[in-house]
């Protein structure tokens, strides 16, 4: 029990870093908070990286391959 209330602990102060206005935040549940969190860390490191092409999680999967899973 005290590992899960430690683990609660840490996805609590991981909402409160989101920048979302503080009802929006209260009403996360853990799974939201955590993808909103990874989402916030990959979008930043993206900027910071100066990184023109598009993340991998806004890409459409066999996009920029041609003829990709098609049958001519």
């Amino acid at each position: 029990k005290a590992r899960r209330d430690q683990i609660n602990a840490e996805i609590r102060a991981l909402r409160d870093l989101l920048p979302l206005p503080d009802g929006d935040r209260l009403r996360l549940s853990y799974l939201h908070i955590m993808a909103l969190a990874c989402i916030y860390t990959r979008k930043g490191a993206c900027l910071r990286s100066g990184a023109r092409r598009e993340p991998r999680w806004e890409r459409a999967p066999g996009a920029g391959r041609e003829g990709a899973g098609s049958r001519a």
